[in-house]
């Protein structure tokens, strides 16, 4: 017995869960195996990651798996709603954008294999999975939320404004948080050390 699929908010009832509905000799809807899918693929990422601590595999390979997890969950959204015509066209634009911003943390991921020390690069990727997070609660909130939202055009032209605010609240906050980081670094740490730690990373990257 699994939760009930009927592939749109449903997580309460139970029945018996089949890929082939014998109805009509279709497939069922999958809506939770591509989530069952999306998680496996991180939990085998963060199992790579655990065992590299103490296996000596080739140099990156955990960020490889890292970014092959996030190359599987935006292949997977990029087909979630792609011609399910029971789906508003609101809704299939949030999915668009949750895409770009898996894309984003995707991007940063594989460039981490080359200049893992790189700040920039980390803090890219640090904002795409916050934005990525902040965007999966906005989903919610739209598609579920108490208030139902009316699939017309003025909507989704504020859900694509609202898109980019998260970004940008997202980039001012941590350019506003490694401001204050480097102003401590600076203040408390002696010139001569701020300086070695500097040409340290500027060697690893």
């Amino acid at each position: 017995m699994v939760p009930n699929d009927d592939g749109i908010g449903e997580h309460v009832g139970l029945k018996v869960w089949s890929l082939h509905n014998k109805a009509d000799g279709s497939f069922a809807p999958q809506a939770k195996l591509h989530h069952i899918t999306m998680y496996s693929c991180f939990i085998v990422s963060g199992i790579v990651d655990l065992l590299s601590l103490c296996i000596r595999y080739p140099k990156h390979t955990s960020k490889l798996f890292l970014t092959l997890a996030f190359f599987v969950e935006a292949f997977i959204f990029y087909y979630h709603t792609k011609g399910d015509h029971d789906r508003s066209q609101l809704e299939v634009l949030m999915h668009e954008l949750l895409v770009i911003s898996i894309g984003v943390c995707m991007l940063f991921a594989a460039l981490r294999m080359m200049q893992s020390s790189n700040m920039l690069i980390n803090g890219g990727l640090a904002l795409g999975i916050t934005l990525q997070g902040t965007w999966f609660i906005e989903v919610g909130v739209v598609i579920f939320g108490p208030t139902k939202w009316d699939d017309v055009h003025n909507n989704s032209m504020f859900i694509v404004a609202c898109f980019v605010w998260h970004f940008m609240c997202i980039g001012v906050a941590m350019f506003v948080l490694l401001t204050v980081m480097q102003c401590g670094v600076q203040r408390y740490t002696k010139k001569e050390t701020y300086q070695l730690l500097e040409e340290k990373l500027d060697l690893d990257n």
